[in-house]
Order: C-alpha cells, then structure tokens, then sequence
C-alpha cells in the first residue's frame, strides 16, 4: 500500500493504480481484487457503468462501460463525481484485500463527497456503512456541515455505533462554528407518479415514456417495455433504476434490492431483452453498426494511430463507410493502405460496413421469432407479447 501510494502521488490519473490492478488480477485473479472493485462501482455509479481493464500494456487504464450505450470510457473522459466513485471503489477493495483475513484497518475518507450529487452521495455513505457492518472502523473527516448531516440521517437507520467528533467544539470554537445538530435532508426526488389501477399502456402515457431509438443498444430501451406489471415497474423506477443496462448490471453484480437473477419478473424482462436486442440487430442489416472506440481496438488494425481514428470514426457519427473513406483520402497521417484494407475488411464481416440488403420486417420478425423460441416454449413470453415487442422497434416514425 506505501508503494502504492508513492506512486499514485506522482501520477493521480490513475494508471499506477490501473497498473496494479491488472497485475494482480492476472497473476492472483482469485484475491478477486477486480472483482470487488468492479462490484463496489456498479454499487455506487447504481448500475450507469461497469468496470473492465483495459489490456493493453502500453497504456493500461480503466474501461468504464456505459450500460446504456455499451461505449466505454477511459478515466480521463469521466465525470468528476464518477472518477472519484472509481477509485474510491479500486481503493476499498486493495485495503480488504491487503488484510488476508487478518486484523481490519480503519479506512479514512476525506471529503469524497464534496462533489457527489445526493444520490451518488448517498450511495458512497451507505457503502461506508456496509464496510463498518463487519466491524471495521470508518473515520469520515469533513470541514462541511451538511455532510455530517448526511451521515446521521442514514445512520440512524442502523444499529451501528457513531460518534461525530466536532473539532470546533474542541477547540472551544464560537458556536457559529460548530456543527448544527439537525439533519440537513436531501432536495425532494424528481417524483415518480404512481400506477393508480392503470394499464400498461396507461402507465406508459403517464411516464411519458419515449421510444425506442432504432440505433441505440437496448441498454439504453426504458424498463417500460420490458417490465408489463405497473405496479412492480413502479417500485423498480422509483429505486432510481430506468434504463434495462442498468437493471442488468445491479442485478448480475447482486447490487439490486428488490430483484434477483432468479426472480419471475427480472427473467420476464431479460426474455424482452433478448426479444429487443435481436429485433435492433436484424434492423441494423443493410444500415451498418455503429463504429467505437471498442470496434477499432478489437480489430487490431489501428495500431499507434487507434487515438486518432477513433476520434475520426466519432466525428463521422460510427459511419464504417464514411470512415474507411476519410482513413482512405489521408485524414490519419501515416495510416497505411494495408491497414485501411483490412479495417475495412474486419468492418465488413463484423456488421458495421453494410454488405447486405436491408430486411424487410417480415424477415426480422421471422429471424427474431427463430432466435428466441426457447422463450416462448419456458412461457418467458406469449406470442402476442413477442409480436408487440417487435412492433416497438419497427414502428414507422421512430
């Protein structure tokens, strides 16, 4: 941890730290090191993003993976408030790792809530809380008053031991200087209107809910598609949960409180999942995918130059035609044709430069049907449900 340190004075970025990781995982993946931290971040971010390493050992980093989009994102490209719940996420889980079983340190925080907003806010203090619930004492050190506030309100919640120890009060400060007594509460949640008896079709209308975009992934489709029951759609959104790539990766890593992997409404929706990802797909044929940073890097073909393309393929909205074209008329210095050929070459048989003719939606609808049949025969869906999920992508207007 001392090493750790030093290095992380001198390069606060966070690629000593990625460094480290990495190393650890490879050599000692069953210290679950990554494992933890990756779970500690879905737990804070709730479910937004999911944590890889990135592999590659000249510039190793941090891969945060939007569950709406599927893009990720170096840690240079994050927000604050998501930066911070990073490597506070990769930190906790080195300290528990470096205790073997052993005697429990004491972990100390400085202020990392001085930049959350509540909600993420309240996701690191109740993270805190989770780590004393073992018995681990947790200091918190802040000059801000509503901070405190924040503490005791979700303490009092638990059976948990504290102590707030107000160094004004110690120092025999004016009492303009010491901390209020009073919990500071957080600023009233964007409320969720609830079902009140109605339909699913209703309910919808009611949340305003929007429609699916025919270019995104279905990360990103509303749960209102996919969960049919309102009155358990409303628990779930009023959880601060919308969007099925988060529902997934709270649910995959344990974080989520009312569902579980195993639960008939979470496999219920993974069936229209699965029903809405196939249906986008057979809709992409003929249009061509979309082309990301991800896209580039899997196709080994970018090299010293993966920077600069990806930031052209960006620019171009992920167009695989536009691009191969632009990397073609010399916009990437020292590019070379060999290279250009076989991006393109990898483009083309991976989805993203379109060499097929679009399908009509009767074709998608039979593709779509032949793909998840081993749902319709469990009863995960109904023929009628199958067909009105399909009928959301293909939808004229959208």
């Amino acid at each position: 941890l001392r090493a750790l340190r030093e290095e992380d004075q001198a390069n606060v970025t966070g690629d000593a730290l990625t460094r480290f990781v990495r190393q650890r995982h490879h050599e000692v993946d069953q210290t679950g090191i990554f494992s933890r931290a990756r779970n500690l971040f879905t737990k804070f971010t709730r479910g937004y993003f999911k944590l890889e390493i990135d592999d590659d050992i000249e510039n190793p980093g941090f891969r945060c993976i939007d569950t709406a989009t599927g893009r990720g994102r170096n840690i240079e490209e994050l927000s604050s408030n998501t930066r911070i719940q990073l490597l506070l996420s990769v930190r906790i889980a080195f300290v528990e790792n470096q205790e073997q079983g052993g005697r429990k340190m004491p972990f100390i925080l400085d202020e990392a809530l001085a930049i959350s907003d509540e909600q993420w806010a309240e996701e690191i203090i109740k993270a805190g809380i989770d780590i004393c619930s073992d018995g681990r004492q947790f200091f918190y050190l802040t000059a801000q008053h509503d901070e405190v506030g924040k503490w005791r309100r979700l303490l009092d919640d638990t059976d948990l031991e504290a102590r707030v120890i107000d160094l004004a009060e110690v120092r025999e400060f004016s009492q303009k200087d010491r901390v209020p007594p009073q919990v500071f509460e957080p600023p009233p949640a964007v409320e969720i209107p609830g079902p009140a008896g109605m339909s699913h079709e209703a309910y919808g209308k009611a949340l305003d809910v929007p429609s699916i975009d025919q270019e995104a992934a279905v990360g990103g489709v509303h749960l209102w598609y996919l969960v049919e029951d309102p009155e358990r759609l409303y628990k779930i959104l009023n959880n601060g949960i919308n969007l099925w790539g988060q529902l997934e990766n709270l649910v995959d890593s344990n974080n989520s409180e009312n569902l579980t992997a195993d639960s008939t409404v979470y496999k219920n929706a993974a069936a229209a999942a699965r029903v809405l990802e196939s249906a986008l797909r057979y809709r992409l044929v003929g249009r061509g995918r979309p082309v990301n940073r991800r896209v580039l890097k899997n196709s080994a073909c970018c090299g010293t130059h993966l920077e600069a393309v990806v930031e052209r393929a960006e620019e171009l909205d992920g167009d695989g035609r536009r691009l191969v074209t632009a990397l073609s008329a010399g916009e990437v210095k020292r590019f070379r044709k060999q290279k250009i050929s076989e991006l393109e070459q990898y483009l083309e048989e991976h989805g993203f430069i379109p060499v097929e003719e679009e399908l009509s939606p009767a074709e998608i609808d039979e593709r779509v049907r032949r793909d998840v049949y081993k749902d319709l025969e469990t009863g995960l869906l109904s023929t009628e449900r199958l067909s009105w999920l399909i009928q959301q992508v293909l939808r004229e207007g959208q």
